[in-house]
């Protein structure tokens, strides 16, 4: 039997200010050389995961934008794309349009994750995301005029950047629509907010699911979270673990809960467990 932990980022595996410090990382390189089988489930992009974990040797699939690709996180391939349904598509795309956020469509054009956003709807908080993707070397976030023109059937997820209500205030409109969809909001470390609607696919558990029949069946999948969008994911897992700082509910949801992300606990947990000085019963 083997153990086959999946970590959230931000929040769990990453520190208060969404970083992994290269102490951390360097135990993390030691464990995945050692054999031990980790990844990590988020809703990052390749580009903002691979900030943080640079060359690590990880060979499971990576779960990346909340469950939208997975992805081999060595080459970049997307091993599976979950594309955005053409139910109502036109009418959450109204619905982004008619908001007071600042909206973003992710799509993938040739293989390549390419997001728009629209120069008549910027906010200082979308400004501020851009800058930081465009910081880790993504050039493959542009503002346009006009996104009502671009090639929707390529489309995997909208997104959009708000404050509080006005993210609170999208989300309760995008959830009245059919559950083929899967809607998110949370915070993010400078006060701004961000909601996301996908395919009900594109999900952190779903990601989970198609990885788990590459397994083989007395295998256990070992899942760390700290916020709404891990929940369906700690469901599914074998065992589910919320870090200290995780919004009560994820507590509720886990079977173990461990130590603060500012101080390592996932790493530390997996190092204890893969030296057999935890024991789940």
């Amino acid at each position: 039997m083997a153990n086959i932990y999946y970590s959230d980022m931000d929040g769990t595996l990453l520190n208060a200010v969404g970083r992994l410090e290269s102490h951390q990382r360097e135990r993390l390189r030691r464990l995945l050389l050692e054999g031990v089988q980790f990844s990590v489930a988020t809703g990052r992009n390749m580009h903002m995961i691979r900030s943080e974990l640079k060359d690590l040797p990880i060979v499971l699939p990576v779960i990346e934008n909340n469950g939208s690709y997975l992805t081999d996180y060595q080459t970049g391939e997307k091993l599976v794309v979950n594309y955005f349904p053409h139910d109502h598509l036109r009418e959450i795309i109204n619905v982004f349009m008619g908001s007071s956020t600042s909206p973003m469509f992710l799509l993938i054009e040739d293989g390549v994750e390419k997001t728009y956003a629209s120069n008549n709807q910027l906010n200082e908080g979308m400004l501020q995301f851009r800058e930081f993707r465009r910081s880790l070397g993504e050039e493959t976030f542009e503002l346009i005029d006009d996104l009502s023109g671009l090639p929707f059937h390529q489309l995997v997820n909208l997104q959009a950047v708000g404050r509080e209500d006005e993210i609170l205030e999208l989300t309760k409109i995008l959830e009245t629509f059919p559950e083929r969809y899967e809607v998110h909001a949370m915070n993010t470390y400078d006060g701004w907010w961000y909601a996301n609607i996908a395919s009900h696919d594109s999900s952190k558990a779903h990601g989970l699911e198609l990885v788990r029949q590459q397994l083989k069946p007395e295998d256990q999948i070992i899942v760390f979270g700290d916020n709404v969008n891990d929940i369906p994911m700690l469901k599914v897992a074998d065992i589910s673990i919320a870090v200290n700082n995780a919004l009560p509910m994820v507590k509720q949801a886990a079977d173990i809960v461990i130590g603060n992300h500012g101080d390592g606990a996932v790493i530390d947990f997996i190092e204890q467990h893969r030296d057999k000085k935890i024991v789940i019963k």
